[in-house]
């Protein structure tokens, strides 16, 4: 196996054309020891971390764009993060260790395509595209269509995600992110809400909810965004809402928790918070 670790884009996107399904692409390098069946076959390991191009953080009007070679430690310490991403702030901070913080980015963490991934939800709520990069050109995508199922997506071969646009939050935004794990640090979560919308006169408009970790891949919520949508938040809606968020997750029992325990688990969540902004 080859290792290589290209200091520009245009020479990225020439070893990819090159190897095509036969490279490896890595960022933060955190899950080649624990993804060796994936690795084995493999003829190269591409490192992305040297290049530069890729590890900005930059405000462009309503959106941020973040750089694939952003680490979490790098979006933690970022004012544009702490100021204008609140829910994505939030994420970060309960990602891995301080170890893993300094390494991983969050390229890898989106197209590594877990349903526990925790940037993922926030960045579903804020109407994020991917912007994918190859040889033929860019593809602005989606977030909410990029995942096809658990460690799958629709990324091709010659394509990288080379860096995430995520809309702002304005200055009526509420939002949160909330993380139910074993411990409350070091732990992949059970299961995770993401919320955003704006509230003007007491009503929410432009409403989001993403979860974790309750289905194939982090589910962006359809019946429990369009209920809540134009309502004021009251003990009743609050209730409500919830219940429809029970309704949509769809878990499964595995060696961390039980399906019932993660429906649950939302259904509470987003009644402890959603009470926080009523």
């Amino acid at each position: 196996m080859e290792y290589y670790s290209p200091k520009s884009i245009k020479e990225l996107l020439e070893l990819i054309d090159k190897y095509k399904v036969e490279a490896a692409i890595a960022a933060g390098c955190t899950d080649i020891l624990v993804k060796q069946d994936f690795f084995k076959d493999k003829k190269a390991i591409i490192d992305i971390t040297s290049i530069k191009e890729l590890k900005n953080i930059e405000s462009i009007g309503d959106k941020t764009r973040i750089g694939a070679g952003i680490t979490f430690s790098n979006l933690i310490q970022s004012k544009i993060i702490q100021q204008q991403h609140q829910a994505l702030y939030q994420a970060a901070k309960v990602y891995g260790s301080l170890q893993i913080r300094n390494r991983g980015t969050i390229a890898g963490n989106i197209v590594n395509a877990s349903p526990a991934a925790d940037s993922v939800p926030p960045l579903m709520v804020s109407n994020t595209k991917l912007i994918l990069l190859s040889k033929s050109g860019e593809e602005y995508i989606c977030i909410r269509d990029f995942f096809t199922g658990p460690g799958k997506t629709i990324l091709k071969p010659e394509q990288i995600v080379a860096y995430i646009e995520i809309e702002k939050d304005n200055t009526d935004t509420i939002s949160f992110y909330r993380k139910i794990g074993t411990r409350k640090a070091l732990s992949i979560a059970k299961a995770s809400v993401a919320f955003k919308a704006r509230k003007n006169n007491g009503r929410l408009t432009d409403v989001h909810f993403a979860y974790g970790s309750v289905g194939p891949t982090v589910i962006y919520s359809k019946s429990a965004r369009e209920y809540l949508e134009g309502k004021a938040l009251d003990n009743k809606i609050i209730e409500e809402v919830s219940l429809k968020a029970f309704d949509e997750v769809a878990p499964i029992n595995d060696i961390r928790s039980t399906a019932e325990y993660r429906k649950l688990v939302v259904k509470n969540v987003l009644i402890e918070e959603l009470k926080l902004f009523a």
